[in-house]
C-alpha cells in the first residue's frame, strides 16, 4: 500500500522517508526527467512530503514520489495559463501561455554562457546606473553630451542608441 511520508535523511539522490514511527531504507527519488533527450535534478530537502509507493508489496525497496504541496510549501500562483516555479533564495520564475510573457525575478547575478546570443526584439529596456559594452571600453557619446570646442550637443551620437545622462 502506498505510504505518505516525510524525508528525515538524504543520502546523494536517495532518502529515507519517516511514515509514523517507521523509517524506510534509502529510497529512489522520483525525478521530472531522466532520459537521453534531458536529464533534471531538483535537490531534496529534508521535511519534503512524499508518498511512497512500494515494489512488491515492501516500502523498503519502494520508490518516492515527490511534489505534494504542504502548508508551509503551497504554490503561490495557481493561475491555470502560468507556470511558475519560487526557489529557497527567493529567485521567481514565471510563464504566462495566454500573454506569452516570461518572468525572470532574480535575487542575485544571471550568467549567460554560450557561442553567439541573439535577441530579436522591437525595443529593449535597461534600467542600471552602469553598462558595460565590451569589459573595458571607453565611455559613449550621446547627443546629451556638450561638444568642448562647439559648445552644442555633440553631433554624432547614435540615433538608434540613447541614454539618459
Amino acid at each position: 500500500m502506498n505510504e505518505l511520508g516525510i524525508i528525515c535523511n538524504i543520502k546523494d539522490n536517495k532518502a529515507k522517508v519517516a511514515i509514523g514511527d517507521m523509517v524506510t531504507d534509502f529510497l529512489s527519488v522520483f525525478q521530472s526527467l531522466a532520459n537521453s533527450y534531458a536529464v533534471s535534478f531538483s535537490p531534496l530537502r529534508i521535511g519534503e512530503q512524499v508518498l511512497v509507493i512500494p515494489v512488491r508489496g515492501d516500502l523498503n525497496s519502494g520508490v518516492i514520489l515527490r511534489g505534494l504541496y504542504q502548508e508551509k510549501h503551497r504554490a503561490k500562483n495557481t493561475d491555470e495559463n502560468t507556470f511558475n516555479i519560487d526557489f529557497e533564495d527567493g529567485t521567481h520564475l514565471e510563464y504566462n501561455s495566454k500573454s506569452s510573457t516570461l518572468k525572470l525575478d532574480v535575487t542575485k547575478d544571471i550568467n549567460i554562457v554560450c557561442i553567439n546570443a541573439n535577441i530579436k526584439a522591437d525595443k529593449v529596456l535597461v534600467d542600471s546606473p552602469s553598462i558595460d559594452l565590451g569589459f573595458g571600453g571607453k565611455g559613449v557619446v550621446t547627443t546629451e553630451c556638450i561638444c568642448a570646442f562647439t559648445g552644442s550637443p555633440h553631433p554624432h551620437g547614435s540615433n538608434n542608441t540613447r541614454s539618459k545622462i
